[in-house]
């Protein structure tokens, strides 16, 4: 039926074909469409506040003043809320529940 140097050169067109598929533009796209660069999220779940520490959970770790996650440095943190400067500008994360503990 086929030698094995036919099997093996149709293997090849057919891998060449499939890569060069995948590098092609879709005609329907506008010309002035820009892909956004998706910024990381960072969602904080808690924090806890008292008069010797203050920890904030971002993405399930434990950060404190100062210390960094991916791109953004932890500026300060209070009760309900972290600033954190991300790049050049700064940002606000808010708890999104209410505590489960009511302070005195």
């Amino acid at each position: 039926m086929f030698s094995r140097y036919t099997k093996y050169l149709l293997i090849c067109m057919l891998l060449c074909a499939a890569n060069t598929a995948s590098a092609l533009t879709d005609p329907t796209k506008p010309s002035n469409y820009i892909v956004q660069s998706k910024q990381p999220t960072y969602v904080l779940e808690s924090i806890l506040y008292s008069d010797e520490r203050k920890v904030a959970v971002i993405n399930g770790k434990a950060l404190v003043e100062g210390d960094k996650l991916g791109s953004a440095e932890i500026l300060s943190i209070s009760k309900e809320q972290v600033r954190v400067k991300l790049g050049n500008r700064m940002s606000v994360l808010k708890l999104q529940r209410q505590s489960i503990r009511q302070e005195k």
